[in-house]
């Protein structure tokens, strides 16, 4: 979904229309203001100084954890000791207030004064107004002097401790020796952690820790990205949490390389030691190969240490996933060519299993764009016969725009899908697509969409029992058995996604394409090829209890059937709600009864992910889906959450009012606080972009590295 260049002036247009709109919950506004008063006090302090004000005046409609930031915030104003803390809080603010004058024309003068301003305080026997007046105090003294400052950093709470470090660190980055300096100071080192998260969770953040405290922050976040739940329904929550702490911790790498490559060297495999063997992908095996494909992408990209990154993977990883690692190592590490005859070369002799290596070597190159080189290398390999099928196929998906000069119409015979690939375009696919289904009058071709028996499945997973061809020809699902034998995992995971074979996960993405153009150009096709399509891969009742099967029909119905909402609703989505919501289905095997019901939320979370599948390419679609969900089906607020910021990703605060009426009018505010989540991030890069601090911030971070 594509969006409009932002200016500050149109965003700033936006935040006002917000402010003034009384559709708009309090708590929805005070919670926008706050965010913005929270970065642009240091970045833009034009835009600070015209809304801390109604932020103040909104501070009441704030929850616990936002009002202590909004205390941190307001306890950082030099004036704020005059209205509390009683004549003492004032005096010293008053005090601070002439020292703050006389900075930049006499600082030792200032010096003098803020000294005397700290002994008043400590040498007072009274605790009332010493807080206030530590508040007061110390902003000012830190722009004087910052490691005086510093030692007194334990004497404003926590949340008046972050907002002062976010402020100096932003204007100029506290180094490791202040850092540590804080960490001795601050009286409650966990209390600044969240403060070190919020900075890595910068899309540039600036952070220059100590060894200490980088591994004393490093282990906390790692707990983060590995943390498992028992509930089955905070799974999905669980995993967005586990993939920002995961990127929080890449960027305290980076932050780290500029500093020490040998720290963040020991970072990764520290990453790389846990992921071996967290719990977290017990039954989800599969997972793991591609949370470590991902890590030794990131790994691989850093410019130093490549020899001990060998070492380590050669050396310390499980025996199960070694050859996988130095597969993936070797191939993503290789820049050209000959870096990729060499890198083989290399790790042939290292590796157990070579077809399986070799395999997946070639299909990192692949990715890498080294196409070339990967078929010389085929051409070359005593298993060419068994790899040129599958670097054939990665060649189409991964490169299709150069496969039709290097794969031949001749080996693809009887290969539909590949032929369908070839052609490359969405256009001239549909086109391949209308002529095999008589323009939609006939559901697709079966190697593209064929109906999975359940002992089809159960047949997949049972490895003794698979064959060249199945009941779904060559459309495979993408599943796995949970307790497959770790010594054979990485030959299952290259079937699932090393293109051995074709599977609806890579397939399906290319229909939708291919029926949304189509859906333009001949709609009343599309909306008759669908119902067909649903009619051909429709479940029984007696199938819906069975996870497997059930989730893999409907996620191919969600995703291809998107490409025309209206058609996926009253088909598919409507079926799920009155079959398999509104009653229960009942099958009796033997002298056991089972039921089942799908959650009252699923016809909603099925348009959801619908949209989120077609909404990469196509706004239109993804907002119709979104409306007809919000109009027509039960959600809760956490997918109504979701689906405000889906639909916000290209609209921002204009979409602050959903686009029809909601089911239930008590999601409006999930639905408004979404939006303005989401929006936050363009409004802060915008806001912050023409900023004469961050380029300075930026300019000495860069002199630093």
């Amino acid at each position: 979904m594509g969006s409009s260049p932002l200016t500050t002036e149109t965003i700033l247009a936006q935040i006002d229309a917000v402010l003034a709109d009384p559709k708009v919950f309090e708590n929805v506004r005070a919670f926008l203001l706050l965010r913005i008063c929270q970065i642009t006090q240091v970045f833009r302090p034009d835009v600070y100084e015209k809304y801390f004000p109604k932020l103040q005046q909104m501070s009441g409609r704030l929850n616990i954890e936002q009002r202590q930031a909004f205390d941190a915030l307001a306890g950082l104003k030099k004036s704020s000791a005059k209205q509390q803390g009683g004549k003492f809080a004032q005096s010293v603010a008053a005090s601070v207030e002439t020292a703050s004058q006389k900075a930049s024309s006499n600082p030792e003068e200032a010096r003098t004064l803020l000294r005397h301003c700290c002994q008043r305080i400590v040498q007072r026997k009274w605790p009332w107004g010493k807080k206030a007046s530590w508040a007061a105090l110390l902003p000012s003294w830190a722009e004087v002097d910052r490691a005086e400052a510093l030692k007194y950093i334990g004497k404003v709470p926590v949340n008046s401790q972050n907002n002062l470090l976010q402020r100096l660190n932003d204007r100029s980055p506290l180094n490791p020796e202040e850092w540590d300096f804080v960490q001795r100071h601050a009286g409650s080192w966990a209390g600044i952690k969240p403060l070190l998260c919020e900075i890595l969770d910068r899309e540039k953040p600036v952070l220059n820790l100590g060894k200490a405290l980088t591994e004393d922050l490093s282990r906390m976040i790692r707990a983060q990205v590995h943390a498992t739940s028992t509930v089955a329904d905070a799974e999905r929550k669980m995993e967005t949490e586990r993939e920002k702490a995961l990127q929080r911790y890449l960027r305290l790498v980076q932050v780290t390389q500029q500093r020490s490559p040998d720290e963040a060297e020991a970072l990764m495999e520290a990453l790389l030691v846990d992921s071996f063997t967290t719990k977290r992908f017990n039954e989800k095996w599969a997972e793991r190969f591609t949370y470590l494909r991902e890590l030794i992408n990131v790994w691989a990209n850093l410019p130093s240490h490549q020899e001990k990154a060998k070492t380590f993977l050669r050396e310390k990883t499980p025996a199960h996933l070694r050859d996988f690692c130095l597969a993936q190592w070797y191939g993503v590490s290789c820049s050209k060519a000959a870096d990729a005859f060499e890198a083989w070369k290399e790790l042939e002799p290292l590796c157990k299993d070579k077809v399986t290596t070799e395999a997946w070597f070639l299909i990192t190159l692949l990715r890498r764009g080294l196409g070339e080189a990967a078929l010389e290398l085929t051409r070359n390999s005593p298993r060419s016969a068994e790899l040129f099928p599958r670097v054939r196929r990665a060649w189409i998906f991964l490169n299709p725009e150069t496969a039709a000069s290097v794969v031949r119409a001749e080996d693809l015979a009887g290969d539909v899908v590949g032929q369908f690939m070839l052609l490359g375009a969405s256009d001239k696919r549909m086109e391949f697509l209308r002529e095999r289904s008589v323009k939609g009058s006939d559901s697709l071709p079966s190697a593209f969409w064929a109906r999975n028996d359940l002992m089809d499945v159960v047949n997949l997973l049972d490895s003794k029992k698979r064959t060249a061809a199945t009941a779904y020809e060559r459309v495979r699902l993408s599943l796995y058995s949970k307790s497959e034998k770790a010594d054979n995992q990485f030959t299952d995971y290259i079937r699932m996604h090393g293109y051995g074979e074709y599977s609806c996960d890579q397939v399906d993405p290319f229909l939708l394409a291919a029926l949304a153009v189509w859906d333009d150009a001949h709609p009343e096709e599309v909306k008759s090829l669908i119902k067909a399509m649903w009619k051909v891969i429709k479940p029984f009742p007696s199938e819906l209890r069975f996870d497997l099967l059930r989730n893999s029909i409907f996620e191919r119905c969600y995703t291809v059937f998107a490409a025309r909402p209206e058609a996926m609703t009253s088909a598919f989505v409507q079926w799920v709600k009155s079959e398999a919501v509104d009653k229960s289905v009942q099958e009796q095997v033997g002298t056991t009864i089972y039921t089942f019901r799908l959650n009252d939320v699923a016809p909603f979370l099925y348009c959801l992910l619908g949209a989120q599948k077609v909404g990469r390419f196509s706004a239109k679609r993804c907002d119709e889906l979104l409306t007809s969900a919000l109009r027509l089906y039960t959600a809760n607020e956490d997918l109504i959450g979701s689906a405000a910021q889906l639909y916000a990703v290209d609209k921002g605060l204009n979409a602050i009012q959903p686009p029809t009426s909601l089911k239930n009018s008590t999601h409006l505010q999930p639905w408004q606080m979404g939006v303005a989540e989401v929006s936050l991030k363009s409004i802060i890069t915008t806001l912050i972009s023409e900023s004469p601090v961050l380029k300075k911030v930026e300019e000495m971070a860069t002199v630093s590295a």
